[in-house]
């Protein structure tokens, strides 16, 4: 934005505008979030660029949310490396291993939309403080029940939570950062989440032999209340409160625009 009294033209948009604005300030400051020319024998000033600023903060929460989606990965990922285990412990067929696992997608579907309004309308920390414990709980039903039902379950309460995983780091990313910085960092949680989906299948497997694939899950289930707990503790609103009343722009809106 260009402040004259007359002299020049009101908006400088074009890049000769640009070069003949800053010709004719012999004056340049750097204010640090700013760069201001000024041009000494008329006292006016020209704001050339407006640097954005992600403080330290605002990396911790986005860090918090990128990890949960990384661990939803693990969870979603984790009985395919577990098949011919749970044929054996369950005694039934891989038809019947596949659909045990499709909750999860249920689960994941039906929260979808439960999930936006919850986190537009309470925040990030109360909402996905449970969504983890959700997950935490259904990686624990699914270790310790010798039962397809029960499993099932487990699975369903598994992808109920992981539905919080990715939105909450838009919701955060949405509340906390500058809007030229909005896509690159819901494209960086996206390529967290997505790593761990695809570098986690080989690790979970050797330690499925090593230790068997019910202590993975109870490993699972320590992790996801490890992010409770940590989403509770230190997870806050814009203004450093627990409960936030959300921005006009909602969670959808905020996923559509900056695309």
């Amino acid at each position: 934005m260009v402040k004259n009294k007359g002299e020049y033209p009101p908006n400088y948009h074009s890049v000769w505008q640009e070069v003949f604005c800053i010709l004719k300030c012999p004056l340049v400051k750097n204010t640090g979030n700013a760069i201001v020319l000024t041009r000494m024998n008329t006292g006016n000033s020209y704001l050339s660029t407006q640097k954005t600023h992600v403080s330290s903060t605002a990396m911790f929460m986005w860090g918090l949310s990128a990890a949960f989606f990384c661990y939803q990965f693990l969870i979603r990922v984790a009985p395919a490396t577990m098949i011919s285990e749970l044929m054996a412990y369950l005694d039934i067929q891989a038809s019947a291993i596949g659909f045990m696992n499709s909750w999860y997608y249920r689960g994941y579907a039906f929260f979808l939309l439960p999930a936006g309004i919850m986190l537009d309308r309470f925040g990030v920390r109360v909402p996905v403080t449970l969504a983890a414990l959700c997950c935490s709980t259904g990686c624990f039903i699914f270790a310790t029940f010798q039962n397809v039902e029960l499993m099932s379950l487990g699975r369903f309460l598994m992808g109920a939570g992981s539905t919080f995983a990715f939105l909450s780091c838009v919701k955060t990313i949405q509340l906390w950062f500058p809007e030229d910085r909005m896509t690159r960092f819901i494209g960086l949680s996206a390529l967290m989440g997505t790593a761990g989906a695809t570098f986690a299948g080989q690790p979970i497997a050797i330690a499925n032999m090593a230790f068997g694939w019910q202590s993975v899950m109870y490993v699972l289930t320590i992790v996801g209340l490890s992010c409770a707990t940590l989403f509770y503790l230190f997870v806050r609103g814009r203004q450093g409160k627990s409960h936030v009343t959300p921005p006009p722009m909602s969670l959808v809106t905020s996923v559509v625009t900056p695309i």
